[in-house]
């Protein structure tokens, strides 16, 4: 039966074996010595090669109005995949375009010529307005009304509302009335 003996033992699961699972923080020659049970030995080595992972880089964060499209590009890699690849023109491309309906964080892996990956996020924020208030409210009474997101608001129809521009009117309709908001994020949204 044979003993084995490698050197240096860090990054080594078991130095004892004939084939230990290495995983060194940098490039390392390991020597295994062999000796048998009648004292004859012999040695070998091989160098295992630690390559860098790349610098993958997915661009700036974007800033984008609900329906437009914005340019991705990333670098430092020979393949790329994305994800998640909704609202991505291709996912497997360095530079897709981009058109999600919410804000969206793309993590983009990038894979180099050694078959080493690392990965990198660029957010991508849509401008998105939501209406809020009461659904039902009795003849006479009113409601708060509330835009979440934006600057500026414009309410319609005007009628039954305390200010039609407030970010919050107050809302009296005489009947059933469906209120829409307009809202401008102050970047041309």
């Amino acid at each position: 039966s044979a003993n084995y003996n490698w050197s240096p033992v860090s990054g080594l699961d078991n130095p004892t074996t004939s084939n230990p699972n290495a995983s060194p923080g940098n490039s390392t020659v390991y020597v295994v010595e062999v000796s048998d049970n009648i004292g004859c030995s012999d040695t070998d080595s091989v160098l295992v090669t630690v390559n860098s992972l790349p610098i993958v880089d997915a661009g700036a964060d974007q800033t984008l109005c609900l329906g437009q499209i914005v340019q991705l590009s990333a670098s430092g890699a020979i393949t790329y995949q994305w994800s998640p690849s909704a609202g991505l023109s291709n996912p497997s491309v360095f530079n897709p375009t981009a058109s999600p309906n919410v804000p969206t964080t793309y993590t983009v892996e990038g894979i180099d010529a050694n078959g080493c990956s690392n990965t990198d996020d660029v957010f991508v924020d849509v401008f998105v307005v939501e209406a809020v208030g009461a659904n039902e409210i009795c003849r006479g009474d009113s409601t708060q009304l509330g835009a979440i997101g934006g600057v500026s608001w414009n309410w319609v129809p005007v009628a039954g509302l305390s200010d039609n521009t407030s970010q919050n009117p107050m809302a009296s309709p005489y009947n059933t009335t469906v209120y829409v908001v307009l809202a401008d994020d102050g970047n041309g949204c």
